[in-house]
């Protein structure tokens, strides 16, 4: 086989040519989803902390914690729910959606602080097809293996374009009935082959899901395997959640082997299953109301009612949220920062988002990475947390614009080991804040009509006089009362 040879730069000193190095590039998988589980493979010969350790490819430095064993591997992917589908590793898996490796070439640099310990450059991509490190050179490889050593034997490599005689290869889908929304379920894709000769073949299988009408509700993706004779081959969806029920189906197909498949007809198969949807989140339920007989609360029987000190004693600090806003606006952006622990001494998968609501509705949109959503886990990010260790998540949410101002619910919602864990918090929607230039004109507007109301206000009164004589009317003439007046006064005197 020819090998395609990639332009490295090791710049490694004499204590860290040992330590740890990139292993394996896959730059543009075959996932169906634009690249969306393209990744970094990194190993160490020693143990090493990862502290101070950085990787970057051009973009966003990523940023590693933990630790790594000797031998061991480690792998850094833009999504680790489809790259987990698809390869099921058994190695630690670090997700960074912000990570991005160029199909026509780009730079890869891992960092100590501000140490550089090793730089890769690589000029072109093939599809499904990735770069290995194999006596300090990376060539492209037929058989990708993230969490294995790299297939550097060239004769067992040139063994994967051999045609290995003949086979008959079947496929079938192994799942249960009934698929509950919004939970983890296990399906699996049955591979055998029915003229075993007990060597190993390669078989290429696309597989997808559809809802009855041909919508791809799960995309398109293809995994390579190895098989001698059959193999079960363990994937996983989580249906989205939902109200009511839906039927989809699971679709495979073999596309590809290196052998001749003498019945190409039993290369497809498909399986009919149900989506069930789940009861609305109904928020918590309040604590148990004992009695002399029975003991209660709104959520139905209680089998058992624990007291607050065994609640305490039974709570362990393996999340808390670092920072959430109590009150938004509408059609507003907030952030909701939450610290993940795992302090046990395994690995952990935790799942994690965010949503406002109420009663039964999600009024929220939540931001995977890409575009904002109206749905309960439309900011969902997977994580795995190596153990004794911490991991910060930044959730991000806004508000419909049509949402009436209140009091609302804004939940976290964290899956661990198949258990859901809320963080249930109070928040205040409000309008818009009024533009600043119309604040002012109202306000100068208002001072305008306070300063003259106090102007008519301080205007002195006019004096009251009560009368003392005849009140003149405005219709009488005033000359004829004034000799009636003088004729009076006469007599007056005269009678003295």
């Amino acid at each position: 086989m020819k090998f395609h040879l990639v332009l490295i730069v090791l710049l490694l000193t004499a204590c860290n040519v040992q330590a740890i190095v990139i292993n394996e590039i896959m730059p543009d998988p075959d996932d169906g989803c634009w690249d969306c589980s393209e990744w970094i493979e990194i190993t160490s010969y020693v143990n090493v902390s990862l502290e101070n350790i950085t990787v970057d490819t051009g973009e966003n430095p990523i940023t590693l914690n933990g630790s790594i064993n000797a031998g061991e591997f480690i792998i850094i992917t833009k999504n680790s729910t489809t790259f987990s589908e698809i390869w099921n590793p058994s190695a630690i898996v670090f997700e960074c959606r912000r990570m991005s490796l160029h199909n026509d070439g780009d730079n890869i640099t891992i960092y100590n602080g501000s140490e550089v310990l090793q730089k890769v450059e690589y000029k072109s991509s093939e599809k499904n097809r990735s770069y290995g490190l194999c006596n300090q050179t990376f060539v492209l490889q037929n058989i990708s293996t993230p969490g294995f050593s790299n297939m550097c034997d060239s004769e067992e490599i040139n063994e994967t374009n051999t045609t290995n005689g003949t086979c008959d290869l079947s496929l079938t889908i192994i799942s249960d009935l009934v698929f509950t929304s919004g939970e983890k379920h296990n399906y699996y894709l049955w591979v055998e082959d029915e003229n075993c000769d007990q060597t190993e073949k390669e078989v290429k299988i696309e597989y997808r899901i559809e809802d009855l009408f041909g919508t791809i509700i799960k995309s398109k993706y293809i995994t390579n395997q190895s098989i001698t004779c059959y193999k079960n081959i363990s994937r996983q969806w989580t249906p989205r959640e939902i109200e009511g029920s839906e039927a989809c189906y699971i679709k495979a197909l073999i596309i590809d082997s290196a052998c001749n498949d003498s019945d190409p007809s039993n290369d497809i198969a498909e399986k009919l299953i149900v989506v069930k949807g789940g009861t609305p989140d109904p928020g918590p339920c309040p604590p148990c109301e004992t009695t002399e007989e029975t003991s209660t609360c709104s959520c139905g029987p209680c089998p058992t009612c624990i007291s607050e000190e065994e609640t305490k004693e039974e709570e362990k600090p393996e999340f808390e949220i670092l920072s959430c806003p109590d009150e938004m606006e509408k059609d507003s952006e907030i952030e909701i920062k939450i610290n993940l622990e795992n302090p046990s001494l395994d690995k952990k998968n935790y799942t994690v988002y965010s949503y406002i609501y109420e009663g039964k509705k999600p009024l929220s949109l939540g931001f995977n990475g890409e575009n904002w959503l109206n749905t309960w886990d439309a900011n969902k990010q997977n994580v795995s947390i190596p153990g004794n260790s911490s991991l910060n998540l930044t959730l991000k949410n806004r508000i419909a614009n049509d949402t009436e101002p209140g009091k609302y619910k804004l939940r976290v919602r964290i899956w661990l080991d198949g258990k859901k864990h809320d963080i249930t918090n109070d928040i205040i929607i409000k309008e818009p804040a009024e533009p600043a230039n119309q604040t002012i004109n109202q306000t100068v507007e208002k001072e305008n009509k306070t300063e003259y109301n106090e102007t008519e206000s301080d205007e002195p009164e006019s004096e009251i006089h009560t009368p003392t004589g005849r009140v003149i009317s405005k219709d009488e003439n005033w000359f004829s009362i004034l000799i009636e007046s003088v004729i009076n006064f006469f007599k007056n005197l005269f009678s003295l």
